[in-house]
């Protein structure tokens, strides 16, 4: 058992000593490998150092900041569309008002529905008075 032990280490040992090589081979083609070819040039190579130990935390201020753009875009996409469903509304609302204001001053005579669920006519009167609030409404929320 204890040989068995001795060899897996041994073993184990040559291949962290193996390295990295780079070299060229008869075509001019550059290859990297455990072991160069007997008679060509390589180069060896070193294996980069392992990350230092506050990579970590480096990677979770990276992770962090990532997640902080994608919650600021999130953000910003859901202003954008809420403004401009706000102003598809406040179109919707102003064309509205535009064609009451035409029918007001197109028609000779406006009726309403009153609480009995009957048509009663108004007078000009009052038909001046509701063109007037609806200029108003117009002027305050469709300039």
């Amino acid at each position: 058992m204890k040989l068995f032990v001795c060899t897996l280490l041994l073993a184990a040992s040559c291949q962290a000593l193996a390295g990295l090589y780079k070299w060229v081979d008869a075509e001019g083609n550059i290859n990297y490998g455990e072991y160069p070819p007997v008679g060509s040039e390589a180069q060896r190579l070193d294996p980069a150092a392992p990350p230092p130990a506050n990579s970590t935390r480096d990677m979770s201020k990276i992770r962090k900041g990532m997640l902080q753009a994608r919650e600021d875009k999130d953000n910003a996409e859901a202003e954008e569309k809420a403004q401009a469903e706000k102003q598809a509304k406040t179109a919707a609302y102003c064309a509205d008002l535009e064609q009451r204001i035409s029918t007001y001053q197109s028609s000779p005579r406006i009726r309403r529905e009153n609480a009995q669920g009957e048509y009663e006519y108004i007078g000009d009167e009052q038909k001046q008075q509701r063109l007037q609030a609806l200029r108003d409404k117009q002027q305050k929320y469709c300039q």
